[in-house]
């Protein structure tokens, strides 16, 4: 599991050097079926079973957070709670979903996380987040600046115009 260790990158965003700390969630190697061995994580309030096809597709989406992400379009959305988040539907069929927050005060710093990934079947598409895609160095920009998703999509509404 070393790939899914936490580690930092640089890049330049306006007229910054933003440093962004990613990690990555439990959900990126584990799911809710019970065909493997079952893993209790902080209060114990979810079930989740360790999964050789999510922890295969990790390999990927580790490689995709080092390499493609600065580059790559991602789709605003929220989860169930109604947190901001991000979507983004590798050319693999790899489905990848991000928080990114301001880490503290400290200026031009991120956290971001992996809360899940996994591929995607054809079926499975139509259940994934719509809307406009973003270049992800735009959201970056748009968070460090202390937007939110919200911001951003209104951003994008008027972006149009």
């Amino acid at each position: 599991m070393t790939h899914l260790h936490p580690f930092e990158l640089t890049t330049p965003i306006g007229d910054a050097d933003v440093r962004v700390a990613v990690n990555f969630g439990w959900h990126v190697f584990t799911d809710e079926k019970g065909n493997g061995k079952p893993f209790r994580w902080g209060d114990g309030s979810e079930d989740r079973y360790f999964s050789p096809r999510r922890h295969a597709t990790s390999y990927q989406a580790a490689e995709f957070m080092r390499e493609r992400m600065i580059a790559a379009y991602v789709r605003p959305c929220f989860d169930k709670g109604q947190n901001e988040n991000y979507f983004h539907l590798d050319t693999d069929d790899l489905a990848i979903f991000l928080a990114v927050h301001k880490a503290t005060e400290e200026a031009n710093f991120l956290k971001c996380r992996v809360i899940s990934a996994y591929e995607v079947d054809r079926w499975g598409r139509e259940g994934l987040p719509k809307g406009r895609s973003y270049k992800m160095r735009y959201v970056l920009d748009m968070r460090n600046k202390g937007h939110s998703v919200n911001s951003i999509i209104k951003a994008g509404r008027n972006l149009r115009r």
